[in-house]
């Protein structure tokens, strides 16, 4: 019976493996040592006396989740202003560099490289201001136990809506400065200098990626959870 309801409560945490093997664990050492403390003789009844304690698997598990997602969305709110940050001093670094080697746009091309500059600077703007809103947002709300559980879910999914149209702004920021690169090494012989630009263009890019990542990450998690909440007890009767 015991495990039993340690398999419903991992596989309730299935979407975090790392939580379910540590939660799992938790509940295992609670119940043996509540087992062992319970004066009756019967076993199985003690067990079954500790299981009620513990509550429903899936209901300990969507509290788990929303506990697990408040405190990927501060770290994913923390990773947007540095990335955001990080991508800043990489890009006057590469402007820095291109001055250092003299670096400069053909006089043909100077109309459509201004233009993708303008793009590139109201892209990174835009950028910068969702990011640092996401991260007030993901930071001035108090603990999710303050809130009901659909409150809450509006709240993450909002952060992550900013969050995603931040990191949607960045990429198109890098890839019009992959365009601008372009047209700036295009008629230079290539050189280790070259290493510079497409080394830090490939950080960023590999920075966007990341973010994608994580925010995809956390609104798998976060569906998950919310499918918790909406499920039915499971049923912890002994099979006859």
């Amino acid at each position: 019976m015991t495990a039993e309801y340690l398999d419903s409560l991992t596989e309730a945490l299935s979407f975090d493996a790392s939580l379910a093997r540590r939660v799992r664990s938790e509940f295992e050492d609670h119940l043996e040592e509540a087992i062992a403390c319970d004066q009756c003789q019967d076993r199985v009844e003690a067990a079954r006396r500790a299981i009620a304690k513990c509550g429903d698997p899936r209901a300990i598990a969507a509290e788990l989740a929303v506990t697990s997602l408040a405190q990927r969305s501060r770290r994913l709110a923390v990773g947007i202003v540095v990335v955001l940050v990080s991508v800043l001093l990489v890009m006057k670094g590469r402007v820095a560099w291109y001055a250092t080697m003299q670096w400069g746009i053909p006089d043909s091309v100077q109309p459509a490289a201004m233009t993708l500059g303008t793009v590139a600077r109201y892209a990174f703007a835009t950028a910068m201001f969702l990011g640092m809103t996401s991260w007030l947002y993901g930071s001035w709300r108090r603990s999710p136990s303050a809130y009901s559980h659909p409150v809450y879910f509006k709240h993450l999914h909002r952060f992550c809506l900013l969050s995603g149209v931040a990191t949607a702004a960045l990429a198109v920021c890098i890839l019009t400065d992959v365009a601008l690169a372009t047209i700036r090494l295009e008629p230079i012989s290539p050189s280790v200098a070259f290493f510079v630009p497409v080394g830090t263009i490939a950080f960023e890019l590999s920075c966007v990626i990341a973010l994608v990542v994580l925010i995809r990450s956390l609104v798998r998690r976060a569906v998950l959870a919310s499918h918790l909440r909406q499920a039915q007890p499971l049923s912890l009767a002994p099979n006859p």
